[in-house]
């Protein structure tokens, strides 16, 4: 089942993990990993990758994309944010990247190409780049997961990622 928050998103709906699996980058794949395990929801796609060449890989222009990543925003470490592209200040952060190809290089390119499905959200968890494995991100990874598999399948999760 499909909350009313993602009834009305265009399937299927993709959620993408970015990042590495090395400290703080690998935010975005342990939250993902976490939705994997607990979401049983035929219209949700699940996947990890490291660049941005590699999220326009998995790219068609149907359905919604959820990109989940960790970020350095300048916010409070641990908080998170959802945001719905195009963004003005998503495209601001492109010296951010450590992905090569970054997001916000990738997102216009898909665009371009006809790959960017008609539903594009980035989910960030804010990180502070002077603390290696930050525990206030860590905390704040599996409330987003729990998040996440609130929005796209079921009420109730409880658990950790």
């Amino acid at each position: 089942m499909i909350t009313a928050d993602a009834r009305e998103w265009p399937a299927p709906i993709r959620i993408v993990g970015l990042g590495s699996d090395q400290g703080d980058d690998a935010l975005g794949w342990r939250i993902v990993t976490a939705v994997q395990r607990k979401l049983q929801n035929p219209a949700v796609h699940s996947a990890c990758v490291a660049t941005g060449a590699a999220l326009l890989e998995l790219l068609d222009g149907q359905g919604s994309l959820v990109v989940v990543d960790a970020v350095c925003s300048g916010g409070v470490p641990g908080s998170w944010h959802r945001y719905q592209w195009p963004l003005e200040s998503l495209e601001r952060m492109r010296h951010w990247s450590t992905h090569g190809l970054g997001l916000v290089e990738v997102l216009p390119l898909a665009q371009t190409l006809g790959l960017l499905p008609p539903r594009v959200e980035v989910w960030g968890v804010e990180i502070d780049p002077t603390v290696l494995h930050d525990q206030a991100a860590a905390a704040a990874a599996e409330r987003l997961a729990c998040t996440l598999v609130n929005v796209f399948g079921f009420e109730g999760c409880a658990s950790h990622v």
